[in-house]
């Protein structure tokens, strides 16, 4: 075995304990009725016949994502259906899902949370005036563009 091949599967054993140890930390910091709560309190869940959860959502977008960060809409709805075979989005659907206010509300106040977590710090002084310049999410579908 060369070199370059002990070093690549070397950085992709050690990517992949990265990857599980950020699952377990988010898993301790996100039950998920909270991120139900959550996700109603923002506006992201509005109906209780939505089939797309606040978990869900925020499962895909972080522990899903982290093995192939350059996933496509077509990928994400692959990965949701395969979690829960109830949840049948079209890659639009989805698209249009994460692109809307409440989504963008939700992840928001996730991403705070995951700050006040990590910081040791409360955001009560600080705020999150700097969250304020980033008034939606966008996502490429990279596999599409190419």
């Amino acid at each position: 075995m060369t070199a370059d091949k002990k070093k690549e599967q070397t950085s992709h054993f050690s990517m992949e304990i990265a990857n599980e140890q950020v699952s377990k930390e988010l898993e301790e910091w996100f039950r998920v009725d909270e991120l139900e709560t959550l996700a109603r309190k923002t506006g992201f869940i509005q109906r209780s016949t939505s089939r797309l959860t606040g978990s869900e959502l925020f499962n895909l977008l972080t522990v899903e994502i982290l093995e192939e960060p350059h996933i496509s809409y077509e990928g994400l709805c692959d990965r949701l259906e395969a979690r829960n075979p109830n949840i049948r989005l079209s890659p639009q659907a989805l698209c249009e899902r994460m692109n809307r206010e409440g989504a963008v509300n939700f992840l928001s106040a996730c991403l705070e949370k995951t700050l006040r977590k990590t910081t040791g710090k409360p955001l009560l002084t600080q705020e999150t005036a700097w969250l304020k310049h980033f008034p939606r999410v966008l996502l490429q579908d990279i596999a599409k563009a190419q």
